[in-house]
């Protein structure tokens, strides 16, 4: 197996992933071979040229370099794979800190979204009932898209959610609130074919209509933004907890996508003020009569 095409193929069909990173694990391999890469001849000193000549922003880069990276590993022998992977150079990006919703904002779009008319044209599904509850399981499990997407009857248990993640193939467990739960079971009693989700939407469909929901609750974001804010409120309350939530297996990952550090109080201490507001105010030189 020399072409990273073959890689592609065997890596995928050795696990459940979504169509959407099918896709571009095989656009990767593509690019790889139109650079005239394969396993016999790639070396970290080549690979680094291949990724600082795409013509695309560092974040790209960064992306396909994670990708061609996961094909490597994959068609590598463990001990060349560590002596590749010393070698070869990162791509620099700039580093953004991790946006999510606050408590208040994820009120308002469960507010919205339980306010939601009709059904969906196809399945007849309440848009309600399922976007109510796409959002409380979303923020309680942390689960990625593609997985919250795939969920299935057979894997609730009473009040516990037994997933095995798409893209790590890492089996997590989570629990769910009794108003989660009574949710599910209504999409569930309503599933023809035992899916939770998927049934009544498909996903194009659903991040359209996440986009309009999410405009008409005031707020910004994906449905990414579930997932930061379930880890950044985990992290509140047990710090080093989020990474066991996300089901990361490094630490820094939590860190550096999903907490947001200004929704930790406690991990942003501040000094006391230096001039205490009475209530009128007039203990402040800034707001004194001149």
């Amino acid at each position: 197996m020399d072409s990273f095409r073959d890689v592609a193929l065997a890596y995928i069909a050795g696990r459940e992933i979504c169509h959407d990173y099918k896709v571009f694990l095989l656009s990767v391999a593509r690019r790889m071979a139109e650079a005239d890469l394969s396993l016999t001849n790639v070396t970290p000193q080549k690979f680094d040229a291949w990724i600082a000549s795409i013509p695309r922003s560092a974040v790209t880069r960064k992306n396909v370099r994670r990708q061609a990276l996961t094909l490597l590993k994959a068609g590598m022998k463990p001990s060349a794979w560590g002596e590749f992977i010393q070698q070869s150079r990162k791509v620099k990006t700039q580093k953004k800190i991790p946006v999510a919703w606050s408590q208040d904002e994820l009120r308002q779009l469960i507010e919205t979204a339980s306010s939601l008319k009709g059904c969906f044209h196809r399945s007849k599904c309440p848009a309600r009932l399922y976007f109510t509850a796409w959002v409380l399981l979303g923020y309680e499990t942390g689960l990625r898209f593609s997985d919250q997407m795939s969920l299935k009857a057979s894997q609730l248990r009473g009040d516990r959610l037994f997933v095995i993640q798409s893209k790590t193939g890492n089996p997590i467990g989570k629990r769910l609130s009794l108003q989660c739960l009574e949710l599910i079971m209504q999409l569930i009693h309503l599933s023809p074919d035992g899916t939770i989700f998927s049934w009544a939407i498909n996903e194009t469909n659903v991040r359209k209509r996440w986009q309009r929901l999410i405009a008409s609750a005031g707020l910004q974001g994906t449905p990414k933004f579930l997932r930061r804010s379930g880890a950044t409120y985990v992290e509140a309350q047990q710090p080093g907890a989020a990474t066991i939530f996300l089901g990361h297996r490094s630490p820094e990952l939590a860190e550096a996508n999903y907490i947001d550090p200004t929704l930790l109080p406690d991990r942003s201490p501040k000094p006391p003020p230096l001039f205490p507001l009475s209530r009128s105010g007039a203990d402040s030189p800034a707001l004194a009569s001149s």
